[in-house]
């Protein structure tokens, strides 16, 4: 449940969220982030043929960070898979980089302060992986 802080109403609909300024964003549910969920059929979909446990997804995302400058939303997946999307994500349609180096779930993932780096921490393999951010004219 979401309290409008003017007046103490409720917030039912995530639209009534997509306006709103906050200092950081972290949460993988919210109105920034739900391009980064398949879509609700795809996930009864694969309900169906596994088990009747609650809908989860194979690739579901763990953790999410934003860049300093707002432009970009750092996501970490179940399956170990490191995307970059523009900010906000809000299709799932939405193009993004991905890079895959931890063997599990990423548990945290962060940039740091003017979003050069994004640091990344695999669950399972207990592994810090520090990323360099780069222009898409930049090699190396």
């Amino acid at each position: 449940i979401r309290f409008n802080t003017d007046d103490g109403g409720i917030m039912n609909l995530p639209s009534q969220q997509k306006n709103i300024e906050w200092e950081t964003y972290t949460c993988p549910f919210g109105w920034h982030a739900q391009g980064l969920w398949p879509p609700m059929s795809e996930l009864q979909s694969q309900s169906q043929l596994q088990s009747p446990l609650p809908l989860l997804s194979a690739l579901e995302p763990t953790c999410v960070d934003r860049s300093d400058n707002g432009n970009l939303l750092a996501v970490g997946f179940s399956n170990g898979e490191v995307r970059l999307y523009q900010f906000p994500c809000v299709s799932n349609q939405a193009q993004y980089r991905v890079q895959r180096l931890h063997v599990g779930p990423v548990s945290k993932c962060s940039f740091n302060k003017g979003s050069t780096l994004l640091i990344t921490l695999g669950e399972f393999e207990n592994a810090v992986v520090v990323w360099r951010l780069c222009d898409k004219s930049e090699k190396n």
